[in-house]
C-alpha cells in the first residue's frame, strides 16, 4: 500500500502548527532526510504517515491518501 502525501496541505499544517522542517523532524522523530523524501513524495509508509499525523494532531486523511 502506497500513501500519497498532499505536500501543499502538509506544508500548510507545518506553518499553522509553528514548525519548520527541522523542528518538525525532531518533534516527530523522523530524520531530516526522510522528511525531505516525504515532501518529494518519494516515501510514505503507513508508520511514517501515522507519526506525522499524530505529531501534527490531525487526521491521517488530512495529509495522505491511498494510491
Amino acid at each position: 500500500m502506497k500513501l500519497i502525501v498532499n505536500v501543499d496541505k502538509f506544508k500548510e499544517l507545518l506553518a499553522l502548527k509553528g514548525y519548520n522542517k527541522t523542528s518538525f523532524a525532531r518533534a516527530s522523530g523522523i530524520s531530516d532526510e526522510t522528511l525531505r523524501k516525504i515532501l518529494r513524495d518519494e516515501i510514505s509508509s503507513p508508520k511514517m504517515a501515522k507519526r506525522i499525523s499524530e505529531t501534527l494532531n490531525v487526521e491521517l486523511t488530512e495529509i495522505f491518501s491511498l494510491a
